[in-house]
């Protein structure tokens, strides 16, 4: 099971995700909508050891292998034909067009959206993150991402023991108050016994068809589809409830089977058919074909 929590905060979307070196490629999209620089946090509350950088960096990895080979597999003309097309993303949605945009806004913004962090910064929480500049390293803007570890039960209650992940950005359009995007780790994100790799998540998907097991890479593709700037011009997707009878409470259509079932408009909404994609042609090469 994995909860997610979405809810307005100061302005800004904080949208939490129980979970998660490809070269850039160049992309066709204004500059505003890319970030002009990664950071890590070094000092502060939010800080991240090396340790945990190399995490992050092996996460960001595994992101851009899953992403490649949907790229590759959307690339073959005709795509939209594909059983693997149709079951994650609905037939009434399978146009040449539609391909263009998975593969503008969903899967190649892997690779330029989630990149090592180079810079530096210091960060602190006043209500609001707030960023201080180190050295010859200037402050993160709104163009730029930031990776950060909040600990459990930090200040700005990020954090517990249920959630791996958080991300933090601006709704396009809806704050006078610009910041960066930040993608946290919580502590778990970092146990070892929480994730698969790549190649066992794929094994263990295609012999059972779940994923309880995911990889980071595959929890970071997820969340990756929730950031206004890597999916832009078109909103983020969300995190989809899961449809009656089945759906309790706070329930968000996560499971393979519930997100084969949703209606198609669900379907290219749901942040997580985005990854379920990048798996299962991964297992099941097949489905990824063009039907002629």
């Amino acid at each position: 099971m994995r909860p997610s929590i979405s809810q307005p905060l100061l302005l800004c979307l904080w949208s939490l995700l129980l979970a998660g070196t490809a070269a850039h490629l160049l992309q066709d999209r204004g500059y505003k909508d890319k970030f002009d620089n990664f950071y890590y946090v070094t000092q502060g509350e939010w800080a991240c050891s090396k340790l945990k950088l190399e995490y992050i960096r092996f996460g960001i990895r595994e992101a851009h292998g899953l992403a490649e080979n949907s790229l590759n597999v959307l690339k073959s003309r005709g795509s939209e034909t594909s059983p693997a097309f149709s079951l994650w993303f609905g037939k009434s949605n399978a146009t040449p067009q539609m391909v263009d945009i998975l593969i503008k806004q969903h899967y190649r913004t892997a690779l330029s959206h989630l990149s090592s962090p180079t810079k530096k910064t210091q960060f602190y929480f006043d209500k609001v993150p707030k960023f201080r500049a180190i050295k010859d390293n200037k402050k993160p803007t709104f163009n730029s991402i930031v990776y950060a570890c909040p600990p459990d039960n930090d200040s700005a209650k990020m954090c517990g023991p249920e959630n791996l992940a958080t991300a933090i950005y601006e709704p396009r359009g809806k704050s006078s108050t610009r910041g960066p995007t930040i993608l946290g780790f919580c502590p778990t994100y970092f146990k070892h016994e929480v994730f698969a790799k790549n190649i066992d998540m794929v094994d263990n998907y295609r012999r059972d068809r779940k994923t309880d097991k995911p990889s980071r890479g595959f929890l970071l593709l997820h969340e990756l589809q929730h950031i206004s700037k890597a999916t832009f011009p078109d909103p983020p997707a969300e995190d989809v409830d899961e449809p009656p009878p089945a759906r309790s409470s706070n329930s968000k259509c996560y499971s393979p089977a519930c997100c084969a079932k949703l209606s198609d408009s669900n379907k290219i909404r749901n942040a997580e058919n985005y990854a379920l994609f990048a798996l299962h042609v991964a297992a099941f090469p097949i489905t990824g074909k063009p039907i002629t």
